[in-house]
């Protein structure tokens, strides 16, 4: 009888408030997507480690993996999930994220802890939600992972990487993380989760931080790469 009342109350719920395509603004049928069929299916995946050189010289992320192609459709969720603070969005990417990671990626959730790339408490009060920190907090329920994030912080306001230049982008985020208990994380393995890749430089500056205060191996997995992450590869990379 209560499974019954609870479909019923899920039936009259999804015809009074019907879900709408995020990009496309279709109706859904389903309350926890975010995408109608037609736009899940231009949502582009993409497979395989991030390769390629640039500038930034040492890497100290181990390796590096991405949910999606920085595309159309995914450039326009992610930017409503930031600047509209849609946790709905969150738990959608979350999920999609780890399917992939339990499928595809087992090395990388295979680790002693993971954090999100913090946000600057300035930036926090502007969007009032931290899509990385939700991102974060979701896959490490799921997946049963310690979750270090409380752990590190973002102690310099920079600039959005989104406004600079390729070159400003690489300096901007240097010295720009602080770890609030040096011994936390000596001789772990760590995942480090963000929303967006492109030069790699913000999360190659966190990872510098954990490698400094004895971080022993680190890998990088966001929900999208641009062009500049998909031919990226250091010269130097940690063991």
């Amino acid at each position: 009888m209560l499974i019954k009342l609870i479909k019923a109350v899920e039936i009259i719920f999804n015809l009074a408030f019907p879900a709408v395509c995020y990009n496309c603004n279709r109706r859904i049928s389903i309350q926890k997507e975010c995408l109608c069929h037609n736009c899940l299916t231009y949502l582009e995946r993409k497979k395989g480690l991030l390769k390629g050189e640039d500038e930034l010289g040492e890497r100290y992320f181990y390796k590096v993996a991405s949910l999606y192609d920085y595309g159309h459709i995914s450039r326009e969720l992610i930017h409503i999930y930031k600047y509209k603070s849609i946790k709905k969005i969150g738990y959608f990417l979350a999920n999609k994220a780890i399917e992939v990671l339990k499928s595809e990626y087992l090395e990388f959730i295979n680790v002693d802890g993971i954090l999100a790339v913090p946000m600057h408490k300035k930036r926090y009060q502007e969007r009032h939600l931290d899509q990385a920190r939700l991102l974060t907090s979701i896959i490490s329920k799921s997946l049963k992972i310690k979750d270090l994030s409380s752990m590190i912080v973002k102690n310099t306001n920079s600039p959005k990487q989104a406004l600079l230049d390729f070159e400003a982008r690489l300096k901007n985020p240097i010295n720009s993380f602080k770890i609030k208990n040096e011994k936390v994380f000596k001789d772990k393995t760590l995942l480090v989760i963000d929303d967006i890749f492109t030069t790699g430089a913000t999360a190659n500056a966190l990872c510098k931080e954990l490698i400094t205060y004895g971080a022993k191996r680190i890998y990088v997995f966001v929900i999208a790469a641009g062009s500049v992450g998909q031919n990226y590869k250091l010269r130097k990379i940690r063991p």
